[in-house]
């Protein structure tokens, strides 16, 4: 394995949290933001699980859809009615519907999900993640599961999730946690196969859903990061904006990065 090229991989991660996570915020003013904000929190957890293997436009229009409904609907001061209220989902639902947010596993994600905060304290989404993964066992397969089993959500939204999360909070996990913050999808997929981390049987396995598969090439991934001294967190970022901007370009000038 090229070392080399795995650190630059890396340094574009740090291009993928510039531009997706803080986009021109400091690191502590989203950190503050997130963990005393509920709606902000769950916004930030929307604007992961929107993404579901489409194309971004779609993806991006049917959450900002969402998202005006939610500010229509103010739901700062409505949320904790909602435990009084049996008709609220079916409200709700109408609502985005009416919006133009016609995917039905999108709807069912967005009441799902508040069903999941209602029962939180504060109903913040980050503060509880954060809280599951800083405890004593470091219990991030439990976040990672209750997220998995979201509507519309499984298992590369709830890494995606938490890979970020984990990222902003610059929370330290050791390797046989981190397998739980690397989204395997296509962009992904490319890079691994190009570089030969992992088999391309077991990748095409992985991002359809293989779990198996998914637990080989993930442990192959940070094991390749461990061994080169790089975060397997940046490496997956970045390994996802080299393949989603200009996959083939970016690529063919790996050894000019390098030197650079």
């Amino acid at each position: 394995m090229n070392d080399k090229k795995l650190k630059v991989i890396a340094k574009f991660g740090k291009k993928y949290q510039n531009i997706y996570l803080y986009n021109q915020k400091k690191k502590e003013d989203l950190q503050n933001l997130l963990k005393n904000d509920w709606l902000e929190a769950l916004k930030f957890f929307f604007s992961r699980s929107f993404m579901r293997g489409r194309r971004d436009e779609i993806s991006v229009d049917f959450l900002n859809k969402a998202i005006k409904v939610l500010d229509d609907f103010n739901l700062k001061d409505n949320l904790a009615k909602f435990n009084q209220d049996e008709k609220w989902k079916e409200t709700l639902q109408n609502k985005l519907q009416e919006e133009g947010v016609n995917n039905q596993y999108d709807r069912g994600m967005v009441l799902s999900t508040i069903e999941f905060i209602l029962k939180l304290d504060n109903y913040n989404l980050i503060n509880y993640s954060l809280q599951t993964i800083g405890n004593e066992k470091h219990e991030i397969e439990k976040i990672y599961s209750e997220l998995d089993s979201l509507t519309a959500v499984g298992d590369k939204i709830a890494s995606f999730f938490l890979r970020d999360l984990v990222c902003i909070f610059d929370l330290e996990l050791q390797s046989d946690k981190q397998i739980f913050l690397q989204p395997i999808d296509i962009w992904v997929s490319r890079i691994l196969e190009k570089l030969n981390i992992a088999q391309k049987s077991d990748i095409d396995k992985a991002i359809s859903g293989n779990k198996n598969s998914l637990k080989i090439v993930r442990e192959a991934i940070i094991k390749v990061c461990d061994d080169a001294k790089i975060s397997s967190i940046e490496f997956n970022q970045g390994a996802w904006y080299i393949g989603f901007h200009s996959f083939e370009i970016m690529l063919e000038n790996l050894d000019k990065f390098i030197k650079e």
